[in-house]
């Protein structure tokens, strides 16, 4: 991290516009209820949710999903053991029972918090692998934003510069730091050796980090963005794309949202060598109305699947179901993960 920006005036001063942005609506979301086939048996679920959290930078990951809760049910802050590493512990009070449930955010998609899997109801894990697990109780457990709650309050703004500045002012946008340890710690230099290389558009980014807002407001001036493995398959980059509308070219991932990201509507792969990393760019530059198609399927993806509602609204089918309460429609969850993935353009 360039933790000399930390002082910098121009730094401090964004940081500080930004945080003004908490005054502003947040985006607002069409509805989005819970499909039970008895909407009224949401009255009979509580939750209760830790007062403080093993690690405390954890909220960064889970107060979308606690706001995004406390729309539908009764969410009651209670003091709870928690274990100090990448996962929160909640508790779903259904029928005059309680049950333990996890949302697991660490950044490795092999590793899990066996100590909460023993006895919970259901473990919701972020970066959850494309093949699956073998404990059917691990669920998809979606993806956030950096700022948490934050992004939301800036989306209509974003939004705002997305569709005014149509087709957009730079080329290709990519900021990344190097994170020691990190998957992303190869991918990023070479995938940005590459782009900074050729002379075929121009890339905008590299490894200098800026505030937020400013990165944000270059996000949607750009006409495709890149996203990059960091500590983990998925970054908060890719979510902070499909918030705005993007078009979006990425390294594969190895893990998957639910449901998955369909290439060539809301997602662009390059292969894993990236070989043909430019030349998607180049592509997606020179074909404004598959590009356009892109950003606006990226953004449509985010309504649907990942506002902080929907992931809420996800979640709790996914609890009604493993309660055994009815859903309106059958929920072929595992099917659509399981759906083969393609990782290139074509």
């Amino acid at each position: 991290m360039d933790y000399w920006k930390l002082l910098h005036p121009r730094y401090c001063f964004d940081r500080a516009v930004g945080k003004l942005w908490y005054f502003a609506p947040e985006l607002s979301q069409p509805d989005r209820e819970p499909e039970l086939e008895d909407p009224s048996a949401l009255r009979d679920i509580a939750i209760q949710w830790p007062t403080r959290y093993g690690w405390p930078p954890g909220f960064r990951w889970v107060e979308p999903v606690r706001s995004g809760l406390s729309r539908y049910v009764d969410v009651q802050r209670v003091a709870m053991p928690q274990l100090p590493i990448s996962a929160v512990q909640i508790r779903v009070l259904h029928q005059g029972r309680q049950h333990n449930v996890v949302i697991d955010y660490v950044d490795k998609h092999d590793v899990l918090a066996y100590e909460y899997l023993r006895d919970c109801l259901l473990y919701f894990k972020m970066q959850f692998r494309i093949a699956g697990y073998d404990d059917p109780r691990i669920v998809p457990g979606q993806y956030v934003p950096l700022g948490g709650l934050e992004l939301y309050h800036h989306l209509p703004w974003l939004r705002r510069i997305r569709d005014a500045s149509a087709p957009g002012e730079l080329d290709v946008y990519g900021r990344f730091t190097l994170q020691e340890g990190s998957q992303g710690n190869d991918i990023r230099p070479r995938a940005v050796g590459l782009l900074a290389a050729q002379r075929s558009f121009r890339f905008h980014g590299g490894g200098r980090m800026l505030a937020p807002t400013r990165s944000l407001g270059e996000v949607a001036r750009s006409k495709i963005c890149i996203d990059l493995p960091g500590r983990g398959p998925f970054c908060f980059r890719l979510v902070e794309y499909l918030a705005i509308g993007a078009c979006v070219v990425a390294y594969p991932h190895a893990t998957t949202l639910c449901p998955p990201l369909v290439p060539g509507k809301h997602i662009a792969y390059c292969r894993p060598d990236l070989k043909d990393l430019v030349e998607i760019c180049q592509h997606y530059l020179t074909h404004d109305e598959e590009r356009q198609a892109m950003i606006r399927g990226s953004r449509e993806y985010f309504d649907a699947s990942l506002h902080k509602d929907c992931i809420a609204a996800y979640y709790l089918e996914r609890l009604a179901a493993a309660l055994g309460l009815p859903l309106k429609t059958a929920k072929s969850w595992e099917q659509q993960v399981d759906e083969p993935r393609l990782t290139a353009r074509r």
